[in-house]
């Protein structure tokens, strides 16, 4: 009976220590997946581990909007390649292909620019008229060129990013920690202030998180400024904006409070694609006073 008793302990035991290990192992350093929670968004998930959230997109196939579902793995990690040594052994083939191709076409280009060309039985015959189609064919391209240009600035043009206009997120300069790059705990600025200050969006923009899900942020608001800037403000009291909300520069999202922190004040980040950049560089060195 003890033997029993003995035995089924050891196997609870070794269960016990194969779920902890299980539970254990997302906590660890180098994170591959995240299991989306409640209130998760692909800009939280991408804030909360370091990545661009559109990285994180390519890496899961997510398209625009980035709607992820509760419960659904995130890839934290590119994708493995499969069969690359094969992907390159036919890389390399076709590129043997097309070269001799290239070849072929060239010595019947240069053929066809010296007014030369071959009958059937390979006796070489006069062709009229062909030195005016080649200018004809390279005028069309020449055309083709200048309009697949235009088409190409154009889109440059319409997606190329406006300058981003900032702002204090609060009253005062009681910045109680500064920016440091090579901290992961320091990766914004503390500003100190009293319990129900204002915050202010630093920037105009789009919020894409308004919650309380990551650890060490308290309530936090994030704001998607435009393809390469988002900003964040945590440790707030109360939020003011809901995700999607539209919002302008200066504009009041939320409270200052303590909440996930033990003292009042404001953190406020600025990542460029993901990355933690020095606020400090941003706002303006005057005028922190500008709202209340």
């Amino acid at each position: 009976m003890y033997k029993d008793l003995d035995a089924l302990l050891v196997r609870y035991l070794i269960i016990i220590i194969l779920v902890s290990v299980i539970l254990l192992l997302p906590a660890c350093g180098n994170h591959t997946y995240h299991v989306v929670k409640p209130g998760d968004t692909l800009y939280s998930i991408g804030w909360a581990y370091g990545y661009d959230y559109k990285q994180i997109a390519v890496w899961n196939d997510i398209d625009e909007p980035f709607s992820i579902n509760d419960g659904e793995i995130i890839k934290l990690v590119p994708p493995k390649r499969i069969g690359r040594s094969n992907s390159a052994k036919q890389s390399k083939k076709n590129v043997v292909d097309v070269s001799v191709k290239h070849a072929s076409i060239k010595q019947s280009r240069d053929n066809s620019e010296k007014g030369l060309n071959y009958d059937s039985s390979g006796s070489l015959r006069k062709n009229v008229g062909s030195n005016k189609k080649n200018k004809n064919e390279k005028n069309n391209d020449v055309k083709n060129t200048d309009v697949k240009d235009s088409i190409k600035n154009k889109t440059i043009n319409k997606n190329h990013t406006k300058k981003i206009v900032w702002k204090w997120p609060t009253i005062g300069k009681n910045i109680v920690q500064y920016f440091v790059a090579s901290d992961i705990r320091k990766r914004g600025v503390k500003i100190s202030g009293r319990n129900g200050q204002s915050i202010r969006a630093a920037a105009a923009g789009r919020v894409v998180y308004s919650g309380s899900g990551l650890i060490g942020y308290g309530r936090l608001i994030i704001i998607k400024h435009d393809s390469v800037y988002l900003s964040a403000y945590a440790h707030n009291r109360e939020l003011l904006v809901r995700e999607g909300d539209a919002i302008k520069l200066g504009q009041k999202i939320a409270t200052m409070g303590s909440s996930g922190t033990d003292r009042v004040m404001l953190h406020f980040e600025i990542r460029r694609k993901g990355v933690p950049v020095n606020p400090l560089n941003f706002l303006p060195r005057a005028g922190a006073l500008q709202t209340g």
